[in-house]
């Protein structure tokens, strides 16, 4: 699976997430989710554990899902950086 895949995939799962508090609803748009991107529950824990040995690529991976979910805590302003 592509990086960018994986990044869009698990952002809006996340969205989802947020947005139904009902599990049956949100199993439902999960699987919506998973079928458009034409990927698997078995894909996405695929592409974890092929790059887990690599903290700093994960860990770019993940900035890359939170700066979709939270597009506004990633612009730049350095009034907004804690010091």
């Amino acid at each position: 699976m592509e990086r960018d895949t994986f990044v869009r995939v698990m952002a809006e799962l996340r969205d989802a997430g947020r947005a139904l508090s009902d599990t049956s609803q949100f199993d439902a748009r999960r699987r919506e989710i998973l079928d458009e991107a034409g990927v698997t529950d078995s894909m996405l824990m695929a592409f974890v554990r092929v790059h887990a040995a690599n903290a700093a690529y994960m860990a770019e991976v993940w900035d890359s899902v939170d700066a979709r979910v939270n597009p506004r805590e990633f612009i730049s302003d350095p009034d907004t950086i804690p010091r």
